[in-house]
């Protein structure tokens, strides 16, 4: 019985684990659109015109997505 509890301790671990590195690849693509937006604001409120937010400099978020609508 031991042994059982201890596999099923060690099987939630990784389970947690693995899906705690899932979710934070997921929220890492979903924010990166909205960091480089804000990288260019930053840029451009400091005088540097040459960061315009063009679609050509920054990959367009998709527009199914909170951040494209």
């Amino acid at each position: 019985m031991l042994r059982l509890v201890l596999v099923q301790g060690v099987a939630l671990v990784v389970a947690l684990g693995v899906l705690g590195l899932v979710a934070w690849w997921v929220l890492r693509l979903g924010v990166e659109p909205v960091n480089e937006m804000a990288h260019a604001a930053a840029a451009i409120a400091e005088g540097d015109l040459s960061h315009r937010a063009s679609r050509r400099r920054l990959r367009a978020p998709r527009p199914a997505s909170w951040v494209g609508r």
